[in-house]
């Protein structure tokens, strides 16, 4: 059976639908930015037959910056729009999974690797930190997540009045943490300016 060929709006919606939200509300913004610069521009008139070709290849890329403004934004925030509801129903599975286990007095483990196998590496580092970042939400606290990478060891920020955490999630069960980062490792409670 063969696969049926997608278009290319259907590639760039499955494309933002994997990134983080904000990476596609940031894309939708500067698409719109750019391509809007672009649609601006006027038509040119052919000066002789051998500027034709370029006259031609400049509409097109008008005609294709005008119907892209718009286009382009809304598929990147239709994939935010995915991202968040996939990593809200990633969240909510991995908690309802969770309470499963720990109502049939099943080890933490089994509930959360969801196969009953023993296995406590089953999550990801990301699935740990998407499930601690729901814990938080659900007990009332903003959650704002970090750009991967580029964290500084901080997965998250949680926000409540004013009260400021950072957090990071350690997935010691399937690699061993070391001292010194278990040691630097401790509860800072800023004030908000």
């Amino acid at each position: 059976m063969s696969r049926r060929r997608s278009s290319f709006l259907e590639e760039l919606l499955s494309l933002a639908a994997e990134l983080p939200w904000w990476v596609s509300v940031l894309l939708a913004g500067s698409s719109f930015a750019f391509l809007s610069s672009v649609a601006v521009g006027e038509r040119a008139a052919p000066a002789d037959m051998q500027d034709l070709g370029y006259v031609v290849a400049g509409g097109i890329v008008l005609f294709a910056a005008r119907i892209g403004q718009f286009v382009l934004p809304i598929m990147f925030m239709l994939g935010a729009a995915a991202s968040i509801g996939r990593r809200i129903e990633r969240a909510n599975h991995l908690l309802d999974t969770l309470a499963k286990g720990c109502e049939s007095d099943q080890p933490m483990q089994r509930a959360l690797s969801g196969d009953g196998s023993s296995n406590p590496t089953a999550l990801t580092r990301r699935e740990l930190e998407i499930l601690a970042g729901d814990v938080y939400r659900r007990q009332g606290y903003k959650v704002e997540e970090t750009a991967e990478g580029q964290n500084g060891g901080v997965d998250f920020v949680l926000r409540r009045e004013n009260e400021r955490y950072f957090v990071q999630c350690k997935h010691w069960q399937s690699r061993p943490v070391d001292v010194e980062v278990a040691e630097s490792v401790h509860a800072e409670r800023c004030e908000v300016a």
